[in-house]
């Protein structure tokens, strides 16, 4: 079942991890969330690229212009990362945004600006 971490639990869990005080799988089972293992090594690559910020809850939906959209989807599919790795790199919410442009992408459709300030 789902379960929402807060931005101190997740901060706990990876730096337990980074320190070597047990696996993500060890955490995940102990929770009894085995399908979490993911989820943490999806924080870890987050925490390394952003730090401890990268787990503040952001007020809204970010803005994101066609132009960067574009440059995260070619950097993917040229191979200069997995969905994760640029995710976390480029601050986006979840990997599974940037597949969602990717798809659109490849479909040959246009790549909008989004601003939810509008």
């Amino acid at each position: 079942m789902y379960r929402k971490y807060t931005s101190e639990e997740k901060l706990n869990i990876v730096e337990g991890y980074l320190n070597g005080l047990f696996s993500l799988e060890e955490k995940a089972h102990k929770l009894g969330y085995e399908a979490a293992p993911g989820c943490f090594k999806r924080w870890v690559r987050q925490y390394q690229e952003q730090g401890a910020e990268g787990f503040l809850c952001s007020a809204g939906n970010k803005s994101y212009t066609a132009e960067f959209k574009t440059i995260v989807v070619e950097e993917y599919l040229s191979g200069k990362g997995s969905a994760v790795d640029l995710a976390a790199k480029h601050k986006i919410s979840t990997a599974v945004v940037l597949l969602h442009w990717v798809s659109l992408y490849n479909a040959n459709r246009k790549l909008k600006d989004y601003n939810p300030k509008r």
